[in-house]
């Protein structure tokens, strides 16, 4: 396989549907069926992660800890792939993240180092 990129880009955005619908209980109900609920599945162990690290705050914050979970998780998941891996590994792929919320105006990438999102300056 041929992947001649330097840098994959995983973004993810605030307020979610997506993210919204499988925090309210829909990997509880998945259909079987369906190409969107095997999708949604990989963010159970990210679903997992956040629950942890907002037990018992309001639902937004458990929401945008999800939203930042999830490109985490996703990250990760591109690990899994041996091509990836290989091109991370010898420094020729960066994978990065980052996080757009537009009702908040509001763009941050995720530090590699800490693993947390920080805002980008205006």
């Amino acid at each position: 396989m041929s992947l001649e990129v330097e840098n994959i880009l995983v973004m993810g955005h605030g307020r979610c549907g997506g993210i919204r619908a499988f925090l309210d209980g829909l990997h509880e109900k998945p259909s079987k069926h369906s190409f969107i609920d095997s999708w949604m599945s990989l963010l159970s162990p990210a679903r997992e992660e956040a629950l942890r690290d907002c037990a018992g705050e309001p639902i937004e914050a458990q929401q945008r800890a999800l939203e930042h979970a999830s490109i985490r998780n996703s990250i990760e998941n591109l690990k899994t792939f041996p091509f990836v891996k290989e091109r991370v590994d010898d420094g020729r792929l960066r994978l990065m993240g980052a996080f757009f919320d537009i009702a908040e105006g509001l763009l941050m990438t995720l530090n590699q180092e800490s693993g947390q999102f920080e805002a980008v300056d205006q």
